[in-house]
Formats: C-alpha cells, sequence, structure tokens
C-alpha cells in the first residue's frame, strides 16, 4: 500500500470523516481540529492505505524551506489508526519534509536523532486525601501555606496574559510573547473545546498571584500554561500549588487524568513529581535531509 500525503484544505469532507471517526478517542494532541488552528492550518496528513494508519504533522516554510515543527501548546504527535505503515509513513515524511524537529508519544526509527523525554501524569481516580498522602513534603508545607488564598474560575484569558507578559519576559523573545498570547486567544476560539478550558485564578485578598489554564478532554485534564507573579511577598510563589491542590481535590474520585505534561527544567519537574505524579516516556526527533550547504545551516 502506498502513503497519500494530504494539506489540510486538500481534505474533502469524506476525509475528514475518516479522521474523527478515527480519532475521536484519543488524545488532544492527536485531534486535527486542536492541531491545525495552532499550526495556522499549516499541516500534512500523511495516510497509509485507506486512512489505515495516519500522522498529522505541523509544519512552516522559511527561505524555500519546509520543515516539520511544533507549535505552542502540543507536546507530542502520534501515529493514529491500526499501526500499519508506519515507517513507510516516516520515510515519505522525510521525503516531503526535509527537515523536521518534532516530539512523539513511542519511539520510532529511522530519524537522525531521538532523544527520550518525560512527561508527568497523576490518576484521580483516589480520594482528596489518599492523594494528598503522595505529595512530596515540600508540596504539603507549601499548599499548608497556600491555604488561605483563594480560587476564581474566569473565561477571561487577560490575566494570566499579563502575569505570563510580565514573568517572562526575560525568558522569551517579544516575538515568542505575542505568539503565546495570540495561540491562547485561539484555543478560546475553538468550538470543540467550548466547554473544556478551564481557567483558574489564585488571590491574595483581592491581589491577583498566579493564573493557570487547563483543558479538560476524553477524561484528561491538561496543563496547558500557568505562572506566578513573583514579588517581595514570598506567597505569591504559593499560587501554581493552591492551583494544582485545587484542581486535584475537585476532580478526585473521578476517571480523569492530569496530566501535567513534560518538562526539561529540573526545578519544573520535581513541581510536577512533588504532586505523587509518574513518569511516562515521549522522544524527541530530528531528521536532516537538505541538501548541501542548507544541511550546515539547519543543525
Amino acid at each position: 500500500m502506498q502513503v497519500r500525503v494530504f494539506d489540510y484544505g486538500d481534505l474533502s469532507e469524506k476525509d475528514f470523516d475518516l479522521i474523527y471517526s478515527s480519532s475521536h478517542e484519543l488524545s488532544i494532541y492527536d485531534q486535527l481540529w486542536y492541531i491545525a488552528p495552532l499550526a495556522d492550518f499549516k499541516v500534512k496528513i500523511f495516510v497509509f492505505g485507506d486512512f489505515e494508519t495516519f500522522l498529522f504533522i505541523p509544519y512552516r516554510s522559511q527561505l524555500k524551506v519546509t520543515y516539520a515543527y511544533m507549535p505552542n501548546f502540543i507536546q507530542k504527535l502520534s501515529f493514529i489508526g491500526k499501526d500499519v505503515g508506519i515507517e513507510r509513513i516516516i520515510l515519505e515524511l522525510q521525503r516531503q519534509i526535509k527537515f523536521g524537529e518534532i516530539s512523539l508519544f513511542r519511539e520510532e526509527s529511522p530519524f537522525d536523532l531521538i532523544m527520550q523525554r518525560i512527561n508527568y501524569k497523576l490518576n484521580l481516580q483516589n480520594s482528596y486525601g489518599q492523594l494528598k498522602d503522595n505529595f512530596s513534603d515540600n508540596h504539603k508545607r507549601n499548599i499548608s501555606k497556600s491555604k488561605h488564598l483563594e480560587i476564581r474560575e474566569t473565561r477571561n484569558i487577560e490575566d494570566l496574559i499579563l502575569i505570563f507578559r510580565k514573568e517572562k519576559i526575560n525568558a522569551f523573545s517579544l516575538e515568542s510573547l505575542n505568539r503565546i498570547e495570540l495561540d491562547l486567544n485561539k484555543l478560546l476560539l475553538v468550538q470543540e473545546l467550548k466547554d473544556s478550558i478551564l481557567i483558574l485564578n489564585a488571590f491574595d485578598s483581592n491581589a491577583l498571584i498566579a493564573s493557570a489554564l487547563f483543558i479538560h478532554f476524553n477524561s484528561v485534564l491538561y496543563y496547558i500554561i500557568g505562572c506566578s507573579l513573583k514579588s517581595d511577598s514570598s506567597v505569591s510563589s504559593y499560587g501554581l500549588f493552591k492551583i494544582f491542590d485545587f484542581v486535584i481535590n475537585r476532580f478526585s474520585e473521578s476517571r480523569t487524568n492530569l496530566d501535567f505534561e513534560g518538562s526539561d527544567i529540573p526545578g519544573i519537574a520535581r513541581f510536577f513529581k512533588g504532586f505523587g505524579s509518574s513518569e511516562e516516556k515521549y522522544f524527541f526527533v530530528k531528521w536532516n535531509r537538505l541538501p548541501f550547504p542548507l544541511n550546515k545551516l539547519k543543525k
């Protein structure tokens, strides 16, 4: 069987029906309606057979070079379907898109570089008391110090954006901050997420000190983005502890899994692990099939 390649705009109504019938119960990162707007609708769909197995690949073009990448708020991509023809899809991917840096749910070859990364997940089926028993001692202390903070649910994304811009001004370029704000606003417009977005703000009295956005989809609560204000008051650092403690309490004794996302930053990884989460592997992969001398520019 052959591998066919579609651009997002080339899909017929029948093609969309085949995709959605296959991907209904999968991760949010496997949903084309989630990936496409975050990728500015530049997505190639690699299909083996009659949609037996397929893969969504976000791409950009620069200096006449098309490359695969991971848009904001998409952690990993997956092969969807019957798990056949995967190597053929990979070979066609590298033929069609000469350079790529993406993350996949599982390890596949052949790629030039494969690096393991760690995600963190917490099953919330137990009672809140049982879940809290598995928190680290440090997390228990910080949550105790945050008990006077108030959590308010909102549909307004502006507070989160304001905090993020203020605290990350030295960590991100202005272009990146603008893109993050644009993509957050895009998520609010996705019809399929209308009732799935959860935005929580933490207040010390009436002072906003932290904010976070989650998406609840197919029994998984995805942590998308969050930030705390830094100030002279040490209580500000407890804002995200309070938000996650609130979420774990609220969704305890349910079928929900809390997906913290992963991080290569040790401090963030410790924060996620401290809530009793377990590790889940995924993989960063890279390939470079560009001709000389472009292959030397993209390393």
